[in-house]
């Protein structure tokens, strides 16, 4: 049930460090939320964590949608190896 409030327990920190396991199994099941306490104040929450959301088949997701212009994993870098040494000669070369 999607949305449905979740029963919470409150359990002071001393009881939650005693029975951790057996208390985090209790909301990995589905048997609501434990709101951890300290002197009576409210100090964490034990939450079940949703299920993933899955993801879009990504094949052909850009199609139509771009175009490719020229050898995208070939390149020739030389031109801009060149404007790199000519801002060099006019700059300096960067320190590391």
């Amino acid at each position: 049930m999607a949305g449905a409030p979740r029963a919470s327990r409150e359990v002071p920190i001393s009881e939650f460090k005693a029975h951790c396991l057996a208390l985090v199994e209790r909301v990995r099941k589905g048997r609501g939320e434990i709101v951890i306490t300290r002197h009576g104040k409210p100090v964490a929450k034990v939450v079940a964590l949703e299920e993933p959301k899955s993801l879009p088949p990504l094949d052909g997701l850009w199609a139509g949608r771009i175009k490719v212009a020229g050898d995208i994993v070939h390149t020739d870098w030389n031109e801009e190896f060149e404007t790199l040494k000519k801002w060099d000669e006019l700059y300096g070369k960067p320190t590391p």
